[in-house]
């Protein structure tokens, strides 16, 4: 379960039913480390996806380079 893994210091975040493993990026994150550090644990669809953040295509390559698994029913 990623949620328990995420609560034992690994950190992995959702979007949608990809598993991405975003802990070499926290640091580097440009929205900074608090903002990204909120979504791990959860999925973050909503906040990746929303008009306030406006990711663009640049992100989209980057996640998928963090990618690590598909959630079961997803």
């Amino acid at each position: 379960d990623f949620v328990a893994r995420a609560t034992v210091g690994e950190a992995m975040v959702t979007i949608g039913s990809v598993l991405h493993d975003v802990k070499g990026f926290v640091k580097d994150h440009p929205g900074g480390k608090a903002l990204i550090s909120s979504a791990i644990g959860k999925d973050a669809a909503a906040m990746f996806n929303s008009g306030v953040y406006n990711h663009l295509h640049m992100a989209l390559d980057l996640l998928s380079t963090m990618k690590i698994g598909i959630l079961r029913g997803g």
